[in-house]
């Protein structure tokens, strides 16, 4: 009986394993981040909170961008994500902003303690969306930089960040502007019914060496 059950356990984690596998190929060009929206800047104080998420896929080369924030010090002057290939990672700059390379024209505006939360999104950008600015200092190809862009978002090289009329950027290096801003962490599946198969097989070959 225990032979019959354990055999059991083996059929089920090799056909587990099997659907991993062709769940993980299928869905191996979509990678999700996620990020918290926190102050960019230290005058004038920045006020608020919010997140932001991305869903790409590398494949199809699309990217689907959401943002929820509220409580802002003044309105949205710009929202963008900026992004660069020499900077430290996960690191506002003290500097001039990096590269804007991907711009949301229209973001609309929450301002002041109890404001209602204003969202952006969920919206699907392409290669074409990307700036001239950013596509040029990747060499000129959309594409390419659409891959350089999914390279810098997922290394802590490409920031989300919201100006409002009091953080406006101005010209110079030590004036970034931009009042809350986040860099973007990779979203962690929850693990499935197939993992805890795995790990009982694992508990049972161990009982098995145990009992000998």
């Amino acid at each position: 009986m225990k032979q019959n059950l354990f055999s059991n356990l083996v059929v089920r984690s090799i056909a587990c394993f099997s659907l991993l596998a062709a769940v993980s190929n299928a869905t191996a060009a979509i990678i999700s981040l996620n990020g918290t929206l926190v102050g960019q800047v230290t005058t004038p104080i920045p006020t608020g909170s919010g997140s932001a998420s991305i869903i790409i896929d590398t494949v199809a080369r699309t990217l689907v961008f959401e943002s929820t924030y509220q409580g802002l010090n003044n309105n949205v002057s710009a929202s963008h994500i900026h992004a660069t290939a020499t900077a430290t990672p996960y690191v506002f700059p003290t500097g001039a902003n990096w590269t804007t390379a991907l711009n949301f024209s229209g973001s609309p505006s929450t301002t002041g303690v109890g404001a209602a939360p204003a969202s952006w999104g969920p919206t699907t950008y392409t290669p074409l969306n990307l700036s001239t600015g950013f596509v040029t200092a990747q060499g000129g190809d959309r594409n390419t930089a659409f891959d350089n862009f999914v390279n810098f978002l997922t290394t802590g090289q490409a920031y989300y960040n919201l100006h409002t009329s009091l953080d406006t950027p101005t010209v110079g290096a030590g004036s970034p502007g931009g009042s809350l801003g986040t860099f973007f962490t990779t979203a962690v599946p929850e693990p499935s019914s197939c993992a805890m198969v795995i790990a009982g097989l694992a508990c049972g070959v161990f009982r098995r060496r145990r009992a000998r």
